[in-house]
């Protein structure tokens, strides 16, 4: 995945100062080529972050989380995705973009009692009775970014982080949240037998559901032959008991 991907020539065009497109083409134009490195060589990211409207920069971060199973409930991410994301936690609670109090609305202690290391737990314990008083900031105080990112469950993390992206940029709820999949249209789906032309439209995001797992399929259903065959009620007073038929 490419920062083009999302940071599309007619993105950067409309969006970026004038000087820097003018500086992008001019080093282009002297080193014979143009790509995404040399972009990001004249407008680096926290130009980008600047620059670009946040729901373009959003979503470029919300399809990494997906893809690196970081904001998936049942993913696996790998180590090189918690220390992204610590780094990200790290700096939203430095700049106030979370706040402890926010982080626990997401990270409750049912959430983190099971996966945070037990030292850290008692040393939090024993630091509120010391101290004879305990909240949000006494707890993210132990419960440091650095521990959350390599124990915790990261989609709740990235939850919190998600609904602060979507307050303070005024997100449209949808940029915070995976695309859902393509379904197929019918071939004759214009109802005359022959195939609809799609509306002309601009090539979409790359989309997230990609790399969220199917449904799981429901067990097969046993044969009718292999259930078992209930024996008819018998009367309480002997065996079965079958009517004569009707006299003519």
């Amino acid at each position: 995945m490419t920062s083009l991907q999302y940071a599309t020539p007619e993105v950067l065009v409309s969006q970026l100062p004038h000087e820097l497109v003018a500086t992008l083409l001019e080093k282009s134009l002297t080193t014979g080529k143009i790509s995404a490195s040399v972009v990001l060589e004249v407008a680096p990211a926290n130009v980008l972050a600047e620059q670009l409207e946040p729901e373009i920069v959003w979503r470029c971060l919300d399809d990494i989380s997906a893809l690196s199973e970081l904001s998936l409930d049942d993913g696996s991410p790998r180590a090189e995705g918690r220390r992204w994301l610590t780094a990200i936690l790290d700096r939203a609670l430095t700049t106030k973009f979370v706040t402890p109090t926010e982080l626990l609305r997401f990270l409750p202690p049912a959430s983190f009692v099971r996966d945070a290391p037990l030292p850290v737990l008692a040393e939090l314990i024993r630091v509120g009775v010391t101290k004879g008083q305990f909240n949000p900031d006494l707890v993210v105080e132990h419960l440091t970014p650095q521990v959350i990112g390599e124990h915790l469950k990261t989609a709740l993390v990235w939850r919190c982080l998600s609904d602060a992206a979507t307050r303070h940029f005024e997100l449209d709820s949808s940029a915070t949240k995976p695309a859902p999949p393509a379904q197929a249209k019918p071939a004759n789906g214009n109802g005359n037998g022959t195939s609809a032309a799609p509306p002309a439209a601009a090539a979409p995001l790359p989309a997230v559901s990609t790399v969220i797992s199917s449904a799981p399929q429901p067990p097969p259903r046993r044969p009718t032959s292999l259930l078992r065959r209930r024996p008819p009620k018998k009367d309480a007073t002997g065996p079965i008991r079958v009517a004569p038929p009707p006299k003519p």
